[in-house]
């Protein structure tokens, strides 16, 4: 197995190589995007394992049986290995007719956009005004602390909402303008840590790091030997932070929870990385004897059809893909929210939910959304375009649905605009 773990690992290395250069040329789309972040979240692991061995999981048996069945990590290995060659041929093209271009006078379209980022940036300090515990937010994270109430907590899910697409806002704002001076970064910045000290966890922070490095590579400030060294100081970052954010933030209050459920290397590997997640799928589809995730195909693509019905209404309306996950984790039968639960990743979802054809239709899907977004030669559509295909690697769907559901308001809006330059009879040359 270490010869196949590194043979892979240096397969996965040159093709995010590859992409990084694209970026650095100024080429690079969101398909290139999806290939780095594959690279970091299921690459890495391989060499992990080669190297320094498997995690134990302690406390978590769901994942420590598919860690180290052989069948189950050759197949994974191809996998992971197979997915970018799916991308390759199936993620960068566009679709001719729908670009985009934004033009100097295109001024209505940028004006209208503009005054809307500015209502979304400051709609969380809005709602956290409005708050039953609005006096709770002057703590870091205070939902992860459990410090809010249930009608706290209720409320800080629209907060939460709300910050996260805050942050997308900024950064739409600061791809409209050519170049932004210092008192606009200021701003800027200032409206960014707002948010996420808002938000309390630690996946805006990181998705705040995406954002920001995509608009200073569209401005042309990432270029070059620039780019590689903003992309390992900003893991270097967020690995400190998450490091941080473990001991002195999600477990403060009950460190006891570190012993019994987590050895350090498996939290680390739990923490930063999808491989578990995946191989997870996998075992089930090996052996369902075993363990399974889900109670029947699609059920929690059905959660994201119908999160808007109350569970008042329905009360056996499926949970997020995270709470069946997490049971399957920790051998829990039958599955249940817990309060919180483990991040997972589209790929591993496709699986649980398609069997052997979510390992095409999987990556497939990630290839449409990069083609829909790369479309348009936009970049406000640009930066959400990456941010959703690498957010969708890395968590599950309902962790970003309001990012999502920007993003189709987005493509609807480009989609409008460029049909009424069309009618008017001023097409955008390619």
């Amino acid at each position: 197995m270490m010869i196949l773990d590194t043979a892979v690992f240096c397969w996965l290395s040159i093709w995010a190589w590859r992409a990084l250069v694209r970026f650095r040329d100024g080429n690079g789309g969101a398909i290139d995007a999806v290939i780095v972040a594959h690279f970091g979240l299921f690459g890495v692991p391989l060499a992990l394992d080669a190297f320094i061995g498997l995690p134990e999981y302690a406390g978590q048996p769901g994942l420590r049986m598919p860690a180290a069945d052989p069948s189950t990590r050759i197949l994974y290995a191809l996998f992971v290995a197979a997915c970018p060659l799916i991308w390759r041929f199936t993620g960068r093209g566009a679709l001719r007719p729908l670009r985009l271009h934004p033009r100097p006078h295109d001024v209505d379209t940028l004006r209208r956009l503009r005054v809307t980022c500015v209502l979304l940036a400051l709609l969380p300090l809005g709602l956290v005004a409005l708050s039953p515990e609005r006096s709770a937010y002057l703590t870091y994270a205070s939902v992860v602390r459990g410090r809010l109430t249930d009608a706290g907590g209720d409320w800080h899910g629209l907060v939460a909402s709300a910050a996260l697409v805050s942050v997308l806002a900024v950064a739409i704002l600061l791809s409209s303008y050519g170049r932004v001076g210092g008192a606009g970064w200021i701003l800027a910045l200032s409206s960014i840590a707002t948010s996420c000290w808002i938000f309390g966890k630690r996946t805006l922070v990181a998705i705040a790091l995406v954002a920001l490095g995509y608009v200073l590579w569209s401005q042309g400030l990432l270029r070059g030997k620039r780019l590689y060294a903003a992309a390992v100081a900003g893991a270097a970052a967020l690995l400190v932070y998450s490091s941080f954010y473990q001991g002195r933030v999600r477990f403060a209050d009950d460190p006891a929870l570190l012993g019994p459920t987590l050895d350090p290397y498996g939290g680390f590997r739990t923490d930063f990385f999808r491989d578990d997640r995946v191989k997870l799928a996998m075992f089930v589809e090996l052996e369902p004897a075993a363990t399974r995730i889900l109670e029947f195909r699609g059920q929690s693509l059905l959660y994201d059809l119908t999160f808007f019905v109350p569970r008042s209404i329905w009360p056996d309306k499926p949970w997020p893909y995270a709470v069946y996950f997490t049971s399957a984790t920790y051998d829990i039968v039958p599955p249940r929210p817990l309060g919180w639960g483990m991040t997972t990743s589209w790929l591993d979802e496709a699986i649980a939910n398609f069997g052997w054809l979510g390992l095409l239709l999987g990556p497939l899907l990630l290839s449409g959304l990069c083609r829909i977004g790369d479309a348009f030669r936009w970049a406000p559509l640009n930066v959400l375009t990456i941010l959703v295909v690498v957010l969708l690697l890395a968590v599950q769907l309902s962790a970003f649905l309001g990012l999502f559901l920007l993003w189709l308001l987005l493509v609807i809006f480009a989609r409008l605009e460029l049909r009424g330059r069309i009618a008017g009879g001023a097409e955008p040359a390619d």
